[in-house]
């Protein structure tokens, strides 16, 4: 019993708590504040002096505690416990101060009449001035701070006058203190409850929001292992290409030389230029694949166009073996504010999206055509990659998106590609759909920043 009282009267109040308090005063606090006070004036004028100086008394606390509420509201804005708790003890005292003055209106009225008229009048008042501090039932130490001060001269002013009317008087303005207090309680236990409810659930949804950050961080590095190993293999068929090209004009000088052949200067040059070409072209495939594979969150304005060439250079080779041609349009001064590798990834899985469903759909070779189409609308950029494969069948149109779902069986696709686009997607407040036109269409939506 005596650590709930401990607990109840703690000054270490719940932060959410202490903000109700301070918006309360500073909302709803007209009506017991200002309008009661002026009813008392108007009506003890006659019977208590100096009455004009407890009302002015009065608002100088009211209008102090409205600064202090205030000043609470500002430091919970930067979530300065140390000076919310300091500020709300300066606020008990101003509390507990007014309700000392309603107590002397209480004396008072004991010392200036015996008419229990007016002391019925006096229990109702009080009554309803310690009712009217429910805006404080969020702090509850405050609250039974203030009804107990302004409720018990009362009804020991009650039991002063000792005879039966005024103990009756008396008997009833105790149930109001007990039903205001005991009310208060419940309104503080629910109000507590709801609000540490709402702690629980916020750093619940906080806790499988993180959980489903990490998830999906696990399935983009799946996802790039699984595009690793296709553009490895991509990048193997690629190489053999420039590989063999240096290797023949290497061998034609050799052969030259073995005969004992005159080489000429423009030979060798025509051999060295083909050897630059074929290097520059190994390298800028190498820089490539690593720049895609980096471990890097950063974002940085980039031009798209580059991004798309990037991602074609990574898939040139898989294209022209497989007799695709890709047709790129797209403005060299539309940019955005993005992780390339992002993009790459995306445009990577689309593009080897369609290339596998026109080899499955067994498009002619010479009707195998990817559009890229890259273009500002509004305030968005938009990315439009189109195929000249069959479509995508209406059935599992709607279903490509999801995790897992893959139209490969299980030994063709893992069913990550699309929903990692669609990942990648919503980590930009970006939108992906897919579409038929005579092939299927995949339009991402990218904000301008």
């Amino acid at each position: 019993m005596i650590d709930d009282l401990k607990k109840l009267l703690n000054t270490s109040y719940n932060i959410k708590l202490v903000e109700m308090v301070a918006k309360n005063n500073l909302s709803g606090s007209i009506a017991s504040n200002i309008i009661l006070p002026i009813a008392i004036l108007v009506i003890f004028y006659r019977l208590i002096p100096y009455m004009h100086f407890w009302l002015m008394i009065h608002f100088f606390l009211f209008f102090s505690r409205m600064y202090v509420a205030k000043k609470i509201s500002n430091y919970l804005k930067f979530n300065d416990k140390d000076k919310i708790y300091r500020y709300l003890k300066i606020y008990t005292i101003l509390i507990s101060i007014t309700a000392i003055l309603y107590g002397y209106i209480v004396w008072q009225s004991v010392l200036y009449t015996e008419d229990i008229h007016i002391f019925v009048m006096v229990t109702i008042i009080t009554s309803i001035a310690a009712g009217s501090v429910s805006i404080f039932v969020s702090v509850f130490y405050i609250f039974v701070l203030f009804v107990i001060l302004q409720m018990i001269p009362l009804i020991c002013a009650l039991i002063y006058h000792g005879n039966g009317m005024f103990y009756i008087v008396a008997s009833m303005a105790t149930l109001f203190m007990l039903i205001i207090l005991l009310n208060g309680y419940r309104q503080f236990k629910t109000l507590k409850e709801t609000i540490l409810l709402k702690e629980s659930f916020k750093n619940r949804v906080d806790d499988i929001t993180c959980e489903l950050k990490e998830k999906n961080k696990m399935l983009l590095r799946r996802s790039r292992q699984a595009a690793m190993g296709e553009i490895i293999d991509a990048i193997a068929h690629q190489w053999k290409q420039p590989l063999n090209a240096i290797v023949m004009s290497i061998s034609m000088l050799e052969n030259s030389a073995k005969a004992n052949e005159v080489i000429k200067n423009k030979d060798i040059i025509d051999c060295y230029n083909i050897v630059n070409k074929q290097i520059t072209h190994l390298t800028n495939t190498l820089n490539e694949f690593r720049n895609f594979f980096r471990a890097d969150s950063n974002t940085e304005l980039v031009s798209l166009k580059v991004l798309v060439d990037s991602a074609l250079i990574l898939l040139k080779d898989e294209l022209l073996r497989n007799m695709i041609k890709v047709d790129v349009s797209c403005n060299e001064n539309i940019f955005i504010n993005v992780n390339s590798n992002d993009i790459i990834h995306l445009i990577l899985s689309i593009l080897s999206n369609a290339k596998d469903e026109m080899l499955k759909s067994n498009v002619d070779s010479k009707d195998r055509k990817i559009f890229i189409n890259c273009y500002t609308q509004m305030s968005k950029v938009i990315i439009k990659i189109k195929d000249s494969g069959k479509g995508i069948d209406k059935k599992i149109i709607d279903d490509i998106f999801k995790m897992d779902f893959t139209t490969k069986g299980k030994t063709g696709g893992t069913g990550m590609g699309l929903y990692m686009c669609y990942l990648i997607c919503e980590k930009y407040g970006a939108t992906i759909k897919a579409s038929n036109d005579n092939g299927a269409v995949f339009t991402v939506a990218l904000k301008i920043d």
